[in-house]
């Protein structure tokens, strides 16, 4: 995993939408879109350098979807958890959808990762760090996204012995949802991804 991998990740394959198909450059902070979820990091000045040279096109206010108020929830999230997320993917991908739905449950203690079908139920849960206040008498808080789109989110968790997954939402329900990951050899990569209607 490198950031143009993660970054090309969300570029959109819409022949029809050029300007979404590469990565975009503001200043010290690349980013990559395709209309459903953005991957954006921020780097270096020195880092930056001949990545878009030439490219000229024009791109959305991505700025926009970032969310302002969010509470956020600290998870450690490691090649494991990784593995049981690729996993829950898997189970999700029915044969009458091509995009794996699930949902990510956030309460006081836990955020529970779940797939319903019309067989069975998978899930897998991951104890939240004591270490947000904000986040001790709230209700729960429950998101219906693409777990594919989550999946390539935490893609610099993959291999990682150690790493930490941040989670913020809007206070709501099925609010976009942003994830930050941090790698120790690798550093932050960012996410957001757009919800979806619940199949419930």
């Amino acid at each position: 995993m490198n950031t143009l991998d993660f970054l090309n990740k969300a570029c959109s394959k819409d022949a029809y939408r050029p300007n979404l198909t590469r990565i975009y450059k503001d200043k010290e902070t690349l980013v990559s879109t395709d209309g459903h979820r953005l991957h954006y990091v921020r780097t270096e000045p020195s880092e930056l350098r001949g990545y878009l040279d030439g490219y000229d096109g024009e791109f959305p206010e991505y700025k926009q979807v970032l969310l302002t108020e969010k509470r956020e929830v600290h998870l450690s999230f490691n090649s494991d958890s990784y593995k049981k997320l690729k996993a829950l993917t898997q189970v999700a991908k029915t044969e009458d959808s091509k995009a794996p739905i699930g949902t990510i449950t956030l309460n006081d203690d836990f955020a529970i990762f779940e797939v319903k079908t019309v067989d069975m139920l998978a899930s897998f849960a991951i104890n939240r760090e004591k270490s947000d206040p904000d986040w001790n008498t709230i209700e729960p808080i429950k998101i219906t996204l693409n777990l594919a789109y989550l999946l390539d989110a935490l893609s610099p968790l993959e291999k990682a012995k150690f790493g930490k997954l941040t989670l913020g939402v809007n206070p709501g329900t099925n609010s976009p949802i942003e994830t930050t990951c941090y790698v120790p050899s690798l550093g932050l990569y960012h996410g957001v991804i757009m919800p979806v209607k619940s199949r419930d």
